[in-house]
């Protein structure tokens, strides 16, 4: 299971919140209202990780939870798996060399491929966002502002979609490399849009772009108006993840009498 500091999530934001955040579907009123709610946002009980919500101040709270648009399985989601099995392979090679150095320098290697894609994300943020939608409704605090905090390792990236009876290729006039972000997924804004009356803001954190969006969800109708007037097509690039460990060995030495 991949660990997550809520904490650390929560900071990333708060440095970004006045240069570097994507606003979208917010007033000023709502600027100041999440702008105060990040900054003051105090963590609940740090030793009980189940507690609902991370976060809490005099106006409402902030809830963390993370999601990938990697695969997953019984067992967990496979990029951490892989990792895991990563770092056991290093652990295993290096205590091989500190046994039997044949050099004083050895170095591994390897590499393994990601598979994502935006049904994978979908898949894992229904689960994450039902699931604490349900401990929000057992919840007896304060809910004057609600905020459900969203941090992702996902890769996905979004296509300009120009559709064209003639079959005509437009070439660099469409843009095929837009960050990802929830504001240019039709389904997720959707989705998002029919807990209005749960959650006030939605943020988006990105872990591998440091991308921070702010949605405020009542107002999903005008994003979806002012950005789907065009067709956009989210996908996931090839990505191979690569490891590398270097290590200097010394030979164990034998006990004797020192002279």
């Amino acid at each position: 299971m991949k660990i997550i500091d809520e904490q650390v999530i929560l900071e990333n934001v708060k440095k970004k919140i006045h240069c570097g955040v994507a606003w979208h579907g917010i007033s000023l009123k709502d600027y100041d209202e999440i702008d105060a709610l990040v900054k003051f946002a105090k963590a609940t009980d740090t030793s009980n990780k189940t507690k609902f919500p991370d976060f809490e101040c005099a106006s409402g709270f902030i809830e963390h939870f993370h999601v990938t648009s990697g695969e997953s399985s019984k067992k967990g989601y496979k990029i951490t798996t892989d990792k895991s099995k990563d770092l056991a392979q290093h652990s295993k090679f290096m205590e091989e060399k500190s046994e039997n150095p044949s050099n004083n320098f050895s170095e591994f290697h390897t590499s393994f491929s990601r598979k994502d894609s935006i049904e994978n994300f979908h898949k894992s943020f229904k689960k994450a966002w039902e699931n604490h939608i349900q401990h929000l409704h057992k919840y007896n605090g304060k809910k004057h502002i609600s905020c459900f905090l969203i941090s992702s390792d996902d890769v996905l990236r979004v296509k300009e979609k120009l559709e064209d009876e003639n079959e005509i290729i437009y070439g660099d006039l469409t843009n095929d490399n837009i960050i990802f972000c929830f504001s240019y997924d039709l389904e997720l804004l959707n989705y998002i849009y029919s807990y209005k009356e749960d959650i006030d803001y939605v943020i988006y954190y990105n872990e591998n772009t440091d991308y921070v969006e702010i949605l405020k969800t009542i107002n999903i109708p005008y994003i979806m108006n002012r950005i789907h007037n065009k067709t956009y097509k989210i996908h996931s690039p090839n990505v191979i993840c690569f490891s590398d460990s270097y290590g200097i060995h010394l030979p164990k030495h034998s006990g004797g009498t020192k002279q």
